[in-house]
């Protein structure tokens, strides 16, 4: 085996391992919030469901284009998709700050 097999191999385990880290804290939080057992079984199916239904997309297009290509491109669009709400959550809270300057102190 390669060294770069087994850098991919690491890569792979590291980010699976990381998602369901945070798919367990999230639906952890969810039954704290909500006190719901219907709500996590809920957010676990539709986790369930979107997994195994984009792999089959997500799988035909890595398939169909080349492999660097690809992964540039879904490396910049995801970007782009966590950069959005992440700026838009900072303007909202320098928004707050502005219009409430006591909450910078907690008071």
């Amino acid at each position: 085996m390669t060294k770069t097999f087994y850098s991919v191999l690491v890569n792979s385990l590291v980010a699976a391992l990381t998602n369901t880290f945070v798919w367990f804290a999230v639906t952890f939080w969810v039954y704290l919030q909500t006190q719901s057992v219907m709500a996590t079984s809920v957010m676990a199916g539709v986790y369930l469901i979107t997994t195994a239904g984009s792999g089959f997309f997500l799988g035909s297009l890595v398939d169909r284009y080349p492999k660097k290509q690809f992964c540039c491109f879904q490396a910049a669009a995801l970007w782009d998709y966590l950069s959005l709400p992440t700026w838009s959550s900072f303007q909202q809270n320098q928004w707050f700050l502005r219009m409430h300057p006591a909450s910078r102190f907690g008071r």
